[in-house]
């Protein structure tokens, strides 16, 4: 590799790759040469990288213009299949990536070396004795602040979790930002010293608020502005990090936040391809002055040197500090007397110079005004660089076209030369104009003049038809054969226009219906029926308009009839005659056709109107009947039950009744007592009347027979997701227990973040549950949950694994009878056994955690990391309450694959060692400790960079089939730990997602215990199924349990 370089920036080799115009060359001509390019730019990149650079740079901008060439976009296939152009363009962005990284690390080293070439005394010779050089020193990197070529290698790694906080305007970031799906924009105008974390995710857009909240799970939080270097006071980036190191006290993040230095300018420079549009730069006024530090220079003061004509200059200037090394050795003599400088007279010029008339210039402009006005554009193309080439580039995928890239590039320099092909690769350019050596600039090219696959649509204006009765004076006042044809024909042209416009008008009111139809929104709907209405009456006007203008032209054509029969007997072509009567014909067999199409669609369109208005009345009758007939039967139940309950407690001395709007527990235990199955039966103390009493309405409606755990849960609106969760967790024993029993009332925590509230509705829900209804409605959990998580509040799908996290973290605040735990302390490993290390990480967990959700749910998990250079080893041990599970890229999967796949060790080269500050480690996970409930999340959804636009983050969905046991899940061989009690799990509940992101519907596949029976949970509808049908694509989140007949619950701790 060539160590001497030629130049000493990137922006140099950006402007020695220009060209001109390119506008006469073919594109097989264009691709002919950006392919001799790529393969000098090849065979360049060992030798020298600076030319390998140039080429690349020039064969991108080729392509940008081949991309937006007709002829390319046309037959873009066999381009592609001919010259690999999809495939090239890959290539030549990422060898321009790494040579960008490796030309700026050598220009940086190339300036240092320069600097460091200063006379070795630490003096400079070309000032006074009492100005001493500045000292290099070498600073060490600020672990607050990440550079460009950082934040690049953790994009292309996607190893490293982060999150990126823009604090741009808004108006800024909408333009232009980083295309990631974890950027979001906090602009400056809602920051402030004064505002806490919470209040300023509050301010966000909706968009940035889910990412807001995860912002303590991710390993790095990034902030950036347009330029800063560091955090300095006053700008919006130093706010932000003070607002989340000192006002995020509910966060506890993995690392301090950095700022990324040079902000997104910077980095818009570096790496353009990652933008959405490098085009857009920072503003000007935020623009530092370069003129700013340049000193006021008097001409007084500046010496010349004295020139003699005979040695030239006899005494050399005054170097600068980079030749000073040239002084001390002697090779230069510095002179510190400044003769006086002479200047010659004016008076002593000859007379014969040339008088220019500057009046006498064209006013038209010359091309030394194009290449000034090319030189000003290509500055702004040289800012954005590759922009629109990745662009036009990622659509070459499309079978239907290939757009151009969105931004418009100024190519001004030349690149090919004339039209014969000639190579670009070969060609010599000349800076000085812009202009190529062989390129004929005497005719201008016109992409779209002349262009024979544009098709020229001519304009009509119907207004300028002429009227019917107009049309008849003509055809009387000629009196000619052909006249009267004519007129026939234009009559009957007029008349299936009007045919024509009758029918589209029909075509669209059947559009609309069908709108209206698959509309969902209420108010949507209404308009829609409203424009229907309008549309109505404006068809019957348009027909009544019709039929009198057909009855007037009817009457024409008749008296136009008699007038040709007559004119026909004189006419002597009667070939031409035949012809035009045959086209008449035509049209009016056409005229007819459309005329009973016509009647046809009103016919349709009328019955299709009585039809669907017949529909909602026999809907809205049997919604009324079925009503009516629920609430009778509910009566009638109820007055029946009362009179048995009577009966049986008439010789009772109590004068209380129970009320018998619910159902007797006790009465249920006792039934279900007979067949084995032993329901919870919740403590009453009657002692303590309650100071207030909760109203709820479930609206349960009553089963036939008694069937207690299937009971069904309405859908209140997209809440399919909640009525999944909520059915598995039902048919979770020991947790049904302990709230139906009211256990959980000794442990209710009232200073949680919910003050207790989601534990009281889940325990009447699971009341409601494990009575005889067949559905409930879960109107009073939605509320709750919906007050304390915006999510759930409206009616949009949320993600069923979400809720289950927030359910399982709300009941375990709620129950946990450390009230106010303490904050977990640091385990030092490096002093004690791995196996000692988890003990102590575990008891300090259980002091802080004591409720049935961790005895339950929780976990252990272990965590090496080991240094690849050094062998530098890290142990991390976490709690967890349910594993997620990534699914590889194959058809069909095994369970135990999966959990194989999540212990084995993996390469992570982004991690940097503490010890030998190098990058690149192997990272192992390994389970400690099985909870007796153990919850197994399969990972389907994941996000998609490619379906990313502007600020919304795509997800797509793994639809892969994973094999699961259902019976004697054996997991010995996962666990490490050879203390560990719970080892073979059964499944009892699957929460299930069926259909994509854009439209998906979520079940749940229960196993009764009680009936020995697998159930499926569709909101409402509770039916059974076989077991061999609860394996399926759609199975979300697996809920296993080790504890059975065999095995009882162990104590918390054991």
């Amino acid at each position: 590799m060539n160590p001497n370089l030629k130049y000493s920036s990137i922006e140099e080799l950006q402007d020695k790759a220009g060209f001109g115009d390119v506008s006469k060359n073919n594109v097989k001509q264009l691709l002919e040469s950006s392919k001799k390019l790529i393969s000098k730019a090849r065979v360049e990149e060992k030798a020298d990288e600076e030319s390998a650079y140039i080429n690349y740079f020039k064969f991108m901008e080729l392509q940008s213009q081949i991309l937006k060439r007709k002829e390319f976009k046309d037959d873009w296939k066999y381009f592609d299949g001919m010259y690999d152009v999809k495939k090239n363009q890959n290539a030549a962005l990422k060898a321009l990536d790494k040579l960008t990284v490796c030309l700026e690390s050598k220009y940086q080293k190339k300036k240092a070396k320069q600097l460091a070439s200063v006379d070795v005394t630490g003096k400079d010779p070309s000032l006074s004795e009492d100005v001493k050089p500045k000292k290099l020193v070498t600073q060490e990197k600020d672990p607050e602040v990440m550079t460009y070529k950082d934040l690049n290698t953790l994009i292309s790694q996607k190893s490293t979790s982060f999150l990126l906080m823009d604090t741009r305007p808004e108006h800024d970031y909408q333009r232009s930002h980083l295309i990631h799906p974890y950027s979001m924009n906090i602009p400056a105008e809602i920051l402030s010293s004064n505002y806490t974390a919470s209040s300023i995710g509050k301010k966000l857009k909706l968009p940035f608020r889910s990412q807001w909240e995860r912002r303590d799970s991710v390993d790095k939080l990034i902030l950036l502005d347009w330029n800063s270097k560091k955090y300095e006071p006053g700008t919006a980036v130093t706010t932000l990090r003070t607002i989340l190191n000192e006002w995020d006290r509910d966060k506890t993040y993995k690392c301090k936040p950095v700022i990324l230095e040079g902000g997104f300018e910077m980095f818009r420079m570096a790496f353009p391809h990652r933008v959405s549009d490098p085009k857009y730069g920072m503003p000007a006024n935020l623009k530092p002055d370069k003129n700013a530090n340049i000193p006021n220079v008097s001409l007084d003061s500046v010496v010349f040197p004295k020139l003699d004509h005979d040695k030239a200059f006899l005494v050399t200037p005054s170097p600068s500090p980079k030749s000073s090394l040239a002084v001390s050795c002697g090779a230069v003599t510095v002179s510190k007397e400044v003769p006086e400088v002479k200047y010659p007279s004016l008076s002593d010029l000859k007379s014969d110079v040339p008088v220019v008339d500057r009046g006498t210039k064209p006013t038209s402009r010359s091309s030394s005004d194009d290449s000034a006005a090319d030189s000003d554009s290509r500055d702004a193309f040289n800012n954005a660089r590759l922009s629109g080439i990745s662009q036009g580039m990622s659509r070459i995928d499309s079978a239907s076209t290939i757009a151009s890239t969105s931004s418009t590039t100024s190519l001004n320099k030349a690149i090919l030369g004339s039209t014969n092909g000639s190579d670009i690769s070969s060609t010599t350019f000349d800076t000085t104009n812009n202009d190529f050596s062989t390129f004929d600039r005497s005719s201008t090219f016109n992409s779209t003049a002349g262009d024979p696959a544009t098709p020229k649509v001519p304009r009509i204006d119907r207004s300028q038809k002429a009227s019917a009765e107009a049309l008849y004076s003509r055809a009387r006042t000629k009196l000619d054969l052909d006249g009267v044809i004519d007129v026939e024909t234009k009559l009957a042209d007029l008349s299936l226009d009007r045919r024509k416009e009758n029918l589209n008008k029909e075509i669209e009111w059947r559009k609309l219906c069908q709108q209206r139809d698959n509309e969902s929104s209420d108010q949507m709907r209404e308009m829609l029926n409203q424009e229907l209405e309008a549309m109505s009456k404006e068809i019957e006007q348009l027909t009544r308009d019709n039929q009198e203008k057909d009855a007037k032209e009817k009457q024409l054509m008749e008296e136009l009839k008699s007038t040709k029969m007559e004119l026909k007997r004189q006419a002597t072509l009667q070939k031409d005659k035949e012809a035009r009567e045959a086209e008449m014909i035509r049209k009016e067999e056409e005229k007819a056709k459309l005329g009973k199409e016509l009647q046809d669609k009103r016919r349709e369109r009328k019955r299709a109107e009585e039809e669907r208005k017949k529909k909602q009345d026999q809907a809205r009758k049997e919604e009324e009947r079925r009503k009516a007939e629920a609430l009778e039967r509910r009566r009638q139940e109820e007055q029946n039950y009362r009179k048995e309950r009577l009966k049986e407690e008439g010789s009772s001395s109590s004068k209380l009744r129970r009320s018998y709007s619910s159902p007797n527990i006790a009465d249920m235990d006792q039934e279900l007592g007979k067949v084995g199955y032993n329901v919870p039966v919740p403590k009453i103390d009657r002692g303590k009347k309650p100071s207030s009493i909760v109203k709820r309405d479930f609206a349960g409606v009553w089963g036939s027979t008694r069937r207690p755990g299937l009971t069904g849960l309405r859908n209140l609106g997209n809440t399919c997701y909640m009525n999944s969760i909520l059915q598995c967790v039902s048919n979770t024993e020991p947790l049904v227990r302990y709230f139906i029993t009211r256990d959980y009332e000794n442990d209710l925590n009232r200073s949680s973040d919910t003050r207790g509230e989601i534990a009281i509705e889940f325990s009447a829900l699971l009341t409601s549950l494990w009575a005889n209804y067949k559905s409930i409605s879960p109107t009073d959990m939605k509320a709750a949950a919906g007050r304390f998580k915006a999510e759930f509040s409206g009616r949009d799908q949320q993600d069923s694994h979400e809720f289950a996290s927030k359910l399982l973290e709300w009941l375990h605040d709620d129950t946990n009878k450390i009230q106010n735990p303490s904050k977990m302390p640091e385990i030092e490993g490096s002093t004690m056994s791995d196996e000692e290390a988890g003990k102590r990480f575990w008891s300090s967990f259980l002091n802080r955690n004591q409720s049935i959700i961790v005895q339950l749910f929780y976990g252990l998990t272990k965590q090496t990391t080991v240094c690849i250079d050094c062998g530098a080893r890290s142990v991390k041990f976490q709690e967890f309450y349910n594993l997620g599970l990534f699914i590889p890229n194959v058809n069909r999967i095994n369970l135990t694959d999966c959990l194989r796949n999540y212990v084995k060790e993996h390469k992570i080269d982004s991690y940097k060692c503490e010890k030998c500050r190098n990058s690149g480690a192997v990272q192992k996970m390994e389970i400690v400790r099985l909870p007796p409930i153990l919850i197994i999340h399969l990972e389907r959804f994941y996000p998609d960079e490619q379906m990313f636009r502007s600020n919304e983050i795509k997800y797509r969905k793994k639809q892969n089939f994973v094999n699961f046991e259902l019976t004697g899940l054996n997991l010995e061989e996962f666990v490490v730990n050879p203390d560990n009690k719970y080892k073979k799990f059964d499944l009892y509940a699957v929460s299930n997602h069926f259909g994509s992101l854009e439209g998906g519907h979520y079940t749940a596949y229960c196993h009764s215990n009680h009936f020995k029976r697998w159930y499926k949970y569709d909101d409402q509808d509770v039916t059974e199924i076989e077991p061999r049908n609860v394996e399926s694509s759609a199975a979300y989140i697996l809920f296993y349990s080790a504890v059975n007949s065999n095995t009882s619950l162990l104590p918390l701790g054991e």
